[in-house]
């Protein structure tokens, strides 16, 4: 249940219906992966990389 909720409120950010700049919907971003991989195998990114590759 937990992942069709999640992927109905991704959807709806990438449809631009929650702005996620406005604590009123209830949405915050969690932390970024500063190293962009799960396995670490790329180098770290630069903080402006890690800014536009996040949902806030």
């Amino acid at each position: 249940a937990f992942i069709l909720t999640a992927r109905k409120i991704y959807e709806n950010i990438q449809r631009g219906i929650y702005d996620l700049s406005n604590e009123a919907h209830g949405i915050k971003c969690g932390p970024v992966n500063a190293y962009g991989s799960r396995q670490g195998s790329e180098q770290p990114r630069s903080l402006a990389e890690q800014r536009s590759a996040s949902c806030c």
